[in-house]
């Protein structure tokens, strides 16, 4: 189940909350909820794979 959780979040932008039925979009995240999120997050860039919203923020390289 948590890879299922980590796959959605990482590849489609779907939190897990929301994806089990736990709460809705509007909804506040759960300290829980955040936590398996930055852990995935964490995963994810060890990996080698970097998320969209992580890579948004990287600084445009010098020409």
């Amino acid at each position: 189940m948590a890879q299922w959780l980590h796959f959605a979040y990482q590849n489609h932008n779907k939190e897990p909350g929301v994806l089990l039925g736990l709460r809705t979009v509007s909804d506040p995240v759960t300290p829980g909820e955040r936590a398996f999120m930055m852990a995935s997050d964490l995963i994810a860039i060890e990996d080698g794979f970097v998320p969209v919203k992580v890579s948004n923020f990287a600084g445009k390289e010098e020409e």
